[in-house]
């Protein structure tokens, strides 16, 4: 085997040993061997290995039909089949020894790692034509190895589990040493003339990667697969036929479950202790026992024995391996922690089974001597479809039902009989002992839907519904007489029942109502059980007549006929006044004074069936101040626009008996108001420019206490008014062709106003902050708290759950759907560390995007993302620059032409600290970033209303453009030198501009933007560019058309300046004409300071800065990130520092201590992710050197030429085949005349351009590749440099005397595994071009370079096709040697063109 392995196969894994041990030492193969993995996990994980082998079998498909070479596609059809049988038997696999259903192994999409790999092998292989279908038989051996010598490993362990269903199903399947041999034999044969080793071994390393990928599938939160279907069942142990799964002592009806009671075997009875309630979770199966509602567990203390205990315990369900040939279907039960350990009946007292039992034994699988799994470990279900035809069972329970939550169906508002399902009896409040109960008659209930999608229940006048604050499992359900706020409770439907409902608190999302029996009087009680019928409930809608005494309840009360503007009616009752608004109105209520007493005015409205209510309170302590909002620190009150009209109710009461001390409880006292007037102040008819508005003031003028004087007591004011231009609750459709076709239309609709709408049809992402501050106050529990809330909220309404992200933790949790789920996730983290929300968010956004990017040409795929609403909670300002990262991200979803309402950032402010209020107002107030939006002061109650107040980007561009684009910032640089601006924006930085936009000339371009520019700095303008941003690499065309819109503007950020960039100095003073043109300075800046630190050194060692920051540290000085001019490169930057410190000659910029390489000059400088030199402990250092750069071509004509071999037969340098393309041979052929087809004719001009490189007609440089000339392009610069993709391009020299063409290298040319080469082998020698070239020559493959290649660039370059070239001693070949020997061949001739 070992010399099957030797060779090229060798080769490639002595070069990627530790890639590939990141395979062969992966923890899943480790959980597998020692049984310990998750079996759902494994299932996901088989199918998505069975869909990878599936896609490679594909393109090899594909790559068969497009190879030229019959030989390789005869040779491929057998190797194709058997991968195909390899293919169809994982699948056999997973549907009969891993239970998943054919339609669910179809169902299930490709995973991120699969997909990624797809894409990767389809970019890498798509141009090797020849060589790609040999690249697919690669791209697997990495698969193949580890696969086997994993195996081999386990196979020989003595810690394996083998009598588990990972054994044979994956460890016994992949110890194949014929395999391996036979795969290692052909690529050993093929991969030589394929191009070898140094060829294929980048695709080889990169395929390791992703193998160790496709292993973390089987560590992710795994797909819950139902091997069984939720039920209840009698489980049959296959020893004996009549032997089924029961709980100890239980004899037909429910009796007091005791924790510790046995789990056994028994002879069939039927009973309900022998029933049991089946249903899968992510964490395993759990069995509940129908008679005691106990669970199928262990015992705590001896992990061999079964018990019943009162909590779920969870298990593996699986087909068992060994299947009999006739009877039912066969499984074996495991411990979900360890699956070795598995269920058993103890055989050996089968045939004595008496009354006591048959033992059952929790088993360590192991201990078998045979791997077979025998008759007492393999258990069998029969399902009881129809439970209610049972009649020996007291107490009847259903099978558990499936629920989900329709969002237009929730119970409206009435009045109700409650009845329990399990037991048909209605539920009653029972006045004497004041509890909820059983009784013989229907009880009347008044059930109302509140806005928030919550519940109250009210029993007799003003008792609520209550629950205790330290409820838990079997206590009561109470009851509150004229609670402050009556409890909230969640009804939830269920789908396959539109009758039955179960009920629960959302603060305490795991007690549902319950009834344990149905008898006279019995309790409601609570319970974690919502599986049973004991805890579903109908309701019962009952016509309730009114007394004929009794005042009908004002909500109701609608006006008769359409309203045209807002306007008081009559509602009968004394502190009670409506006031009816139409339909399109926005309204805000706002308190106005208590007056000396105290106050309750309670706001009420019914809008589509729900009713929303706020109370406005004062007490004794706030004598003649504005009463506020119960809970909140706000005194007013906003109602956005409803579809139809409606009515508010405002009930006022107030007391002035000092004994009376809560506002809230004056209803139940009767102290009402019993006079009130309203006022109506309604627009002039002067003032038709504004919005149309009503406003209603309300003065209580009851009598005092002592019935003589009238209060003066002006409380509220209300008023209303029409949609304003810029409607907050349309966001309006984008215009034509400004986004892509297809989009979710939610998009283009309100915003929800409820979170049932906003879970449905959002995807809410929260990022919290999990730095060192968020031990501080609290804030760590509130986040917890206001997650956990919004996770009930989820658990209502079924929706596809929440994500959330932490700032410093790499753990991140997506689609979170129970509470129970946020609690464990804060319980892993603790809170240390920075801030960095800009990293972050940068990771979360680039994640969105890229989902939409490759979605974005499959509309129906496109159309199923839902709108982003990411919610970042902090207590601490960002350590970062979050700015950046969301400017970047914004201008990614513009060029994508994503609607602008595709995704949103809250930041929501835990606390009330000044300095980070401020850091997050300035976010959101940014001009440039209108996706952002800040609440500040979050408690875990407010942050849901803070989110469904956010408003949509749309919008807030919208209003911000209708306010009109104020100005435009810009920065002024002479030569690589900041110049202080003559419309200065702020006192303390004279060198960042500002100007109105008004004062721009139409037509809106550039050029005009300039010119006006230009003329407020006095500037000469025929002497200036202007850039769109520090980081641009290139100055705006004059006709380039300048938006003023916001969010596509530039400039409008003083974070995001313009830069006008003048050759000249320019004029003091002011041009003429402009000295009344000032935009006010502000007198401090607002903009992040972004200073960087420098040392200034020599070859031997640091040297003394002119301007140093202190006295100790002389060599290193400080500049402005700000004050480096556009392009914001390693050049500007050089520049800049050579002028501060008048420093002459070349230099280099090393950051970070350990660099050994400098950057290079044309090298962006970014601060998304912390500037360099940021302290000065990581300063830049600036090297100055002796002047060794690489020089420019010389002895060259100006203007274009071409090069011919001096003397007969004339051939002239061209370029293979005529094309212009990287990597792209030269070569030499006959002249063409200026009338040949034109790219035969460019194929032979040259120039040198501007950076002094020589060129090819089109742009691309000359380079060499080994002793060929090859082209080239511009190069992105990557690390170490300088490399074979990136480096100073040879330098070539004409000399007229000689014609020769001699070649100057700055890095070794030839490329190679082993590069590069000591310089002595081509720095340090003389080099020409010469004809017939005695070495061969070709052109250069890009998969020769591409580990050096940026990932960016992997899709953006056009690389040549014709890299065949010429042997030695060709006369069409064009190479470089040493300058020696025949120099006749190295003599060349220019024409000038």
């Amino acid at each position: 085997m070992q010399q099957d392995l030797e060779g090229a196969v060798a080769e490639l894994l002595k070069r990627n040993r530790d890639v590939f041990e990141k395979i062969i030492n992966h923890s899943f193969p480790r959980k597998l061997g020692d049984g310990t993995a998750s079996l759902d996990g494994f299932r996901y994980y088989m199918i998505q290995d069975m869909k990878y082998l599936e896609t490679c079998a594909q393109l090899k498909m594909i790559a068969a039909g497009e190879s030229h070479d019959f030989e390789e596609v005869r040779g491929f059809f057998p190797r194709h089949k058997r991968s195909l049988e390899y293919v169809d038997n994982l699948k056999t696999i997973c549907i009969t020894k891993l239970g998943v259903p054919a339609s669910i192994i179809e169902a299930t999409p490709q995973s991120d790692e699969l997909r990624t790999s797809e894409r990767f092998y389809k970019l890498a292989l798509h141009d090797r034509h020849e060589e790609a279908l040999f690249g697919y038989y690669l791209v697997l051996l990495p698969c193949i190895l580890s696969y086997w010598k994993i195996a081999n490993r386990l196979m020989h362990a003595t810690s394996t589990v083998k009598n588990v269903v990972y054994h044979t199903t994956w460890t016994e399947e992949n110890d194949d040493d014929s395999s391996v041999v036979k795969y290692a034999k052909f690529i050993n044969e093929n991969i030589a003339a394929k191009g070898g080793v140094d060829q294929w071994n980048h695709i080889f390393n990169i395929a390791c990667m992703l193998e160790a990928q496709l292993f973390d599938t089987g560590l992710q939160r795994h797909t819950v697969f139902r091997i069984i279907p939720d039920g209840t069942y009698f489980i049959y142990n296959s020893s004996h036929e009549r032997v089924v799964l029961a709980i100890q002592k239980v004899e037909g009806s429910l009796q007091s479950p005791l924790d510790r009671s046995s789990v056994v075997g028994i002879d069939k009875t039927g009973g309900d202790n022998e029933k049991w309630l089946a249903h899968a979770t992510k964490d395993g199966y759990t069995f509940q026992n129908l008679g005691t509602r106990l669970y199928l567990g262990i015992s705590s203390e001896d992990r061999q024995i079964l018990q019943a205990v009162s909590r779920p315990y969870y298990w593996w369900v699986n087909p068992a391996p060994s299947q009999p040939n006739q009877g039912s279907l066969l499984y074996q039960i495991h411990d979900s922690a360890n699956l070795r350990y598995t269920l058993r009946a103890d055989i050996k007292v089968l045939r004595n089974l008496g009354s006591a039992g048959l033992p059952i034994n929790f088993h360590d699988s192991e201990s078998e001597k045979s791997p077979s799994v025998a008759p007492c470990q393999m258990w069998s279900f029969e399902r009881l479809e129809q439970l209610a035809t049972h009649t020996s069972r007291k107490y009847p329970f259903p099978d558990p039902i499936i629920m989900s939550f329709v969002d237009d169906k929730f119970l409206p508002s009435g009045n109700y009989a409650i009845i329990n399902v399990g037991h048909n009896r209605p539920i009653s409040f029972n006045e004497e002992k004041e509890c909820l109960s059983t009784s013989n008659a229907e009880y009347t209930w008044t059930i109302s839907l509140l806005a928030n999608k919550k519940w109250t229940i009210q029993g007799p006048s003003e008792v609520f519904v209550d629950l205790s604050p330290d409820a838990d499992d079997g206590d009561e359900v109470v009851s509150v007489k004229n609670p402050p706020k009556p409890h909230q409770w969640a009804i939830k439907r269920h789908s396959s029942n539109e009758q039955a409902y179960i009920i629960y608190s959302p603060s305490q999302p795991q007690l549902f109502w319950s009834l344990s029996h149905g008898g006279e009087g019995t309790a409601l009680q609570l319970s974690t059980d919502h599986d049973s019928k004991l805890s579903l409930w109908k309701f019962k809608r009952i016509e309730r007549q009114p007394a004929d005494d009794e005042t009908p309840d004002p909500i109701k009360q609608l006006p008769s006929a359409p309203v045209p503007r807002p306007m008081q009616l009559n509602s009968g009752i004394k502190n009670t006044c409506l006031i009816a608004i139409p339909a399109g109105w926005l309204t805000t209520i706002t308190s106005i004074s208590c007056g000396n007493c105290i106050n309750l005015v309670r706001i009420r409205r019914l809008v589509n069936g729900a009713l929303e209510k706020q109370d406005f309170v004062s007490g004794w302590d706030a004598r003649d101040e504005a009463m506020m909002v119960d809970g909140s620190d706000s005194s007013s009150l906003a109602f956005p626009s409803a579809e139809d009209a409606y009515v508010f109710v405002v009930e006022t009461y107030h007391s002035t008996n000092r004994a009376r001390r809560d506002p809230r409880k004056l209803p139940g006292l009767k102290e009402l108001s019993t006079s009130l007037r309203v006022v109506t102040m309604s627009r002039p008819n002067d003032m038709k420019s504004f919005p149309d508005f009503q406003t209603f003031t309300i003065f209580d003028e009851s009598l005092d206490a002592s019935g003589q004087g009238r209060t003066q007591n002006a409380i509220i004011t209300i008023h209303a008014s029409i949609k304003v231009a810029v409607d907050l609750n349309d966001p309006r459709k984008p215009d034509p062709g400004t986004v892509n076709e297809g989009y979710n239309e939610e998009l283009d609709r309100p915003r929800p106003n409820h979170m049932d709408q906003l879970l449905e049809k959002y995807h809410a992402i929260f990022v919290v902050d999990d730095s060192s501050s968020m031990t501080m106050n609290g804030a760590w529990g509130k986040a917890k708290d206001a997650i956990f809330q919004i996770a009930t909220e989820v658990m209502q309404y079924d929706t596809g759950g929440i994500d959330v992200y932490f700032l410093n933790s790499l753990l991140y949790y997506d689609a979170i759907t129970e509470p129970k789920e946020v609690v464990q996730i804060f319980s892993q983290i603790k809170p240390q560390g920075p801030s960095p929300f800009g990293a972050r968010l940068q990771y979360v956004l680039n994640k969105i995007i890229e989902h939409l990017e490759r979605a974005k040409s499959n509309i129906s795929d496109y159309r199923k993302i839902k709108p982003v609403n990411i919610i970042v909670l902090t207590n601490s300002p960002p350590s970062d620059n979050p700015m950046k990262v969301i400017q970047s991200a914004a201008k990614k979803l513009h060029r994508g032409l994503h609607h602008p309402n595709t995704v949103s950032i809250q930041f929501a402010q835990l606390g009330n600290d000044t300095h980070t209020g401020k850091a997050l107002k300035k976010l959101a107030e940014d001009p440039s970033l209108n996706m952002v939006d800040a609440v500040d002061s979050v408690t875990p109650e407010k942050l849901q209303r803070g989110i469904l107040g956010g408003l949509h980007p749309s919008i807030r561009a919208e209003i911000a453009s209708s306010s009109g684009l104020r100005c435009f910032y810009y920065r002024v640089f002479d030569k690589g030198n900041p110049i202080a601006s003559k419309q200065r924006a702020y006192l303390d930085d004279p060198y960042l501009g500002r100007i109105r936009s008004k004062w721009v000339a139409p037509p809106y371009t550039a050029g005009s933007l300039r010119l006006c520019l230009s003329s407020m700095e006095n500037i000469d303008p025929s002497k200036t560019k202007l850039f769109a941003t520090l980081s641009s690499s290139s100055a705006l065309a004059d006709g380039e058309p300048i938006s003023f819109k916001i969010g596509e503007a530039l400039g409008i950020s003083p974070e995001e300046p313009l830069v006008l960039f003048s050759e000249v100095t320019p004029k003091d003073g002011l041009k003429p004409g402009t000295e009344s043109l000032r935009v006010p300075p502000d007198p401090n800046s607002q903009i992040t300071p972004r200073i960087f630190y420098y040392g200034i050194y020599t070859e031997s060692g640091v040297s003394v800065s002119t301007l140093p920051i202190n006295k100790e540290e002389v060599w290193i000085s400080q500049l402005d990130f700000n004050l480096i001019p556009p392009p914001h490169s390693v050049a500007s930057l050089v520049c800049l520092i050579s002028q501060k410190e008048a420093i002459k000659g070349p230099s280099q910029l090393y950051v970070g201590k350990d660099a050994t390489t400098p950057l290079s000059n044309d090298h962006i400088l970014t601060d998304e992710d912390g500037w360099p030199g940021s302290t000065v402990e990581d300063h830049i250092i600036f090297r100055t050197l002796t002047d060794s750069s690489p020089q420019k071509c010389t002895g060259f004509p100006t203007g274009r030429f071409r090069i011919r071999a001096a003397g007969p037969p004339r051939y002239y340098w061209t370029s293979q085949r005529y094309k212009a393309a990287e990597g792209n041979l030269l070569c030499l052929w006959a002249g063409f005349s200026k009338y040949s087809r034109v790219s035969y004719y460019n194929s032979q001009i040259f120039f040198v351009n501007s950076a002094g490189h020589l060129c090819i007609e089109g742009g691309l440089m000359l380079d060499i590749s080994g002793s060929s000339i090859i082209l080239t392009g511009e190069r992105q610069r990557t690390e170490p440099w300088p490399n074979p993709w990136s480096h100073p391009l040879p330098a070539f020299a004409y000399s007229v005397e000689s014609k020769t063409i001699t070649v100057r290298f700055y890095c070794d040319p030839l490329v190679s595994d082993k590069w590069p080469r000591p310089e002595r082998e081509w720095k340090d020698k003389e080099f020409a071009v010469a004809a017939t070239s005695v070495a061969s020559t070709r052109g250069l493959k890009f998969e020769e370079i591409a580990r050096w290649v940026p990932v960016n660039a992997l899709s953006t370059r056009k690389w040549s096709k014709h890299y065949v070239g010429h042997g030695p001693h060709n006369h069409c070949s064009v190479g470089v040697e040493e300058k020696a020997g025949d120099l006749r061949r190295m003599a060349w001739e220019l024409e000038p063109v």
